[in-house]
């Protein structure tokens, strides 16, 4: 299984989604992460 984690942005601690990352790995799965840029970006999108 491919799995993708998205984040609004980067986090002072991303420990839970490092555990279940590390989790999913071990268990034989695709695991990725991707963060975007600003937490506002679905409200410049809609501009």
């Amino acid at each position: 299984m491919r799995v993708l984690f998205v984040q609004k942005y980067l986090p002072a601690e991303m420990i839970g989604i490092m555990y279940l990352s590390t989790w999913l790995k071990k268990a034989g799965h695709e695991v990725r992460t991707q963060f975007l840029p600003e937490k506002d970006w679905l409200d410049k999108i809609k501009e």
